[in-house]
């Protein structure tokens, strides 16, 4: 699939630049994780770049005890990789809790006419969700959201909340903590440079008015993977695939800042000025005759 991407084969059919499109790129990226021999070689060093609010300590400090990791793509529900299949028994990524039986319907189901539940339906899973593997301990859960480079989320519209899906998902993974995983972080990974501070912002208040815990949230950016990929060891055909899309057809390379030099201290630069012996100027100018011809020699 990656060749196909990468050489441009099907761009006649795509109607705007997979870059704009951040569920592909994470499905891309994540897709191929799970066919890697050892997905944590890779996954642990990136996921480690992100950092609290965009610009806060690295998630790298809570993943110091990762033995292996394993991926996720859109779950029905927190720790399960159904492959796509609808949550069983529960209201998956859902904001509100499953509602007791006797509120689902006041009139009692009959066989051709069964109840239709009046409690919220299950929100939009998440892109994907890493599973980190840690010894003595439950995995946990790192949550993954695309963020396009207009600061939205993966799938979202103008009229979607972005920070109460984001709060919705925390809600989740607390209900579903226990001995199979306990939620660790959100991570919110952007095509751009950085997520917007907005979203960290709006997902925030979200959490605070679901009345939720503060919720772990990340920043993260895909031109990361690049870097942190090819710095782990020579990748295997898949990821090189994968790094041959990423950098070569959709450009998403790591901006590499340099710094400015630091300067002088007060001190150095004064005696520096001291030290310097600008040449005397002229005492006189030397003295030009005029040309008999108008001119000068």
């Amino acid at each position: 699939m990656f060749p196909v991407l990468s050489h441009r084969r099907i761009d006649h059919v795509l109607v705007r630049d997979p870059v704009e499109v951040p569920d592909l790129v994470a499905a891309a990226v994540m897709g191929a994780c799970r066919y890697l021999p050892v997905p944590a070689f890779v996954l642990v060093p990136f996921l480690g770049r992100a950092r609290a609010d965009g610009a806060g300590r690295p998630l790298s400090d809570s993943l110091a005890d990762v033995t292996s990791a394993s991926v996720a793509l859109c779950p029905p529900a927190p720790g399960v990789d159904g492959g796509g299949a609808p949550a069983v028994g529960g209201q998956g990524w859902s904001a509100a809790a499953p509602a007791p039986a006797g509120d689902l319907d006041p009139d009692p189901p009959t066989d051709d006419a069964p109840s239709v539940p009046s409690a919220p339906g299950p929100a939009p899973a998440p892109d994907a969700v890493v599973t980190l593997h840690r010894e003595g301990r439950p995995p946990a859960w790192v949550v993954i959201e695309a963020v396009g480079l207009d600061g939205r989320l993966s799938g979202i519209d103008g009229l979607d909340d972005p920070g109460r899906r984001l709060a919705a998902h925390w809600a989740a993974a607390r209900r579903s903590a226990g001995r199979e995983g306990v939620p660790l972080a959100i991570v919110l990974v952007t095509t751009g440079s950085s997520v917007p501070a907005s979203l960290f912002a709006e997902a925030r208040d979200a959490v605070r008015r679901a009345g939720e815990p503060p919720a772990p949230l990340y920043g993260l950016s895909w031109r990361a993977f690049a870097t942190v990929a090819r710095a782990v060891g020579a990748p295997p055909l898949v990821l090189s695939d994968l790094l041959d899309l990423l950098e070569g057809a959709w450009g998403l390379v790591e901006v590499q800042w340099a710094s400015w030099p630091v300067p002088p201290p007060p001190a150095a630069a004064l005696q520096f000025a001291a030290a310097v012996r600008w040449p005397p100027p002229p005492r006189a100018l030397p003295a030009c005759s005029a040309d008999p011809d108008g001119g000068f020699p």
